[in-house]
């Protein structure tokens, strides 16, 4: 029985929610079955929150990122669990006797929407519309987070990692294209540039940027301790609409240098991971094996 796709009168639907509802072309049938069978799984690790069904016509993206991202976490084999009451993060996983809190969110595109741009039309990407959504999105996790370790929900051994999915904002993979747009969030690494003179390229530094009221926005998070509760950042851009995808093909995790508990190196044993550490260069890229390591300017 189809439980996720039953459209009702009262609830304002998230468009894409509602385009996979009412369609009933082929595409429209495998997207249903592929959130069903998602959904299903997640209802045998126990995760389903009363409210899901609701919040899922609602919010979709954020819905649909936390489904698909627990059920690929369990085909990978991790031991997940989903805490049942409220105010506490999305996942949990046990390793080794550590416990490791995972909280789920999407960037949308909220009432001033990064800009769309039309089929056929050349433009100038502006990074900055991204960069200040996903700041604010781990700004407003990490006062949730110290909130959940003053009230004893997290830890203080505990390891918190933030999940963040940019699948709603459509231009976001190639905005990112020069470097990682969480890297340019995280440790102020700025755009491409080249120096002429001795013919090399080199991403500037750029520790923050102006908001549209002239306000000044942090590009810096994790060179100071004031996010030393968060371990470090899951980057995605997977978008619902890619049905059987794996997370493997679009995974990045990036570690907080100044964590004040580190996950281990090469936890999730998937897609990239970087390892920051300090140095005088900015955006310098070194690669480790599966994994790549840059420099930051600390």
């Amino acid at each position: 029985m189809d439980k996720l796709f039953i459209l009702r009168e009262e609830i304002n639907y998230h468009q894409a929610y509602r385009n996979i509802a009412e369609e009933k072309s082929e595409l429209a049938m495998q997207a249903k079955k592929y959130y069903q069978d998602l959904y299903e799984t997640y209802q045998k690790e126990q995760c389903e929150e009363s409210n899901f069904l609701d919040g899922l016509e609602k919010q979709w993206y954020t819905r649909v990122w936390e489904l698909y991202f627990a059920t690929q976490l369990k085909e990978l084999n991790f031991d997940i669990s989903c805490p049942k009451a409220k105010g506490h993060p999305d996942l949990k996983l046990i390793h080794k006797e550590e416990t490791i809190w995972i909280e789920c969110t999407t960037i949308s595109k909220g009432d001033n929407a990064v800009v769309e741009y039309e089929d056929g039309e050349i433009h100038t990407l502006n990074d900055e519309d991204y960069i200040s959504r996903i700041t604010s999105a781990i700004a407003t996790k990490n006062e949730q987070i110290n909130k959940q370790i003053d009230n004893g929900v997290i830890g203080q051994n505990d390891i918190v990692i933030i999940a963040i999915n940019t699948g709603e904002l459509n231009l976001a993979k190639i905005a990112q294209m020069d470097n990682s747009l969480i890297h340019k969030a995280l440790y102020g690494i700025g755009n491409l540039s080249y120096n002429f003179k001795k013919k090399e390229s080199f991403n500037s530094s750029r520790f923050n940027i102006e908001s549209a009221n002239g306000s000044k926005i942090k590009t810096n998070l994790f060179t100071t301790n004031e996010y030393e509760n968060i371990s470090g950042i899951i980057f995605s851009n997977w978008k619902p609409t890619e049905i059987h995808e794996s997370i493997k093909n679009d995974f990045e995790f990036t570690h907080n240098l100044f964590a004040r508990n580190s996950l281990e190196n090469g936890f999730f044993k998937i897609g990239m991971e970087y390892l920051p550490f300090k140095n005088n260069g900015v955006g310098e890229f070194e690669k480790i094996g599966e994994c790549n390591k840059f420099c930051v300017n600390t």
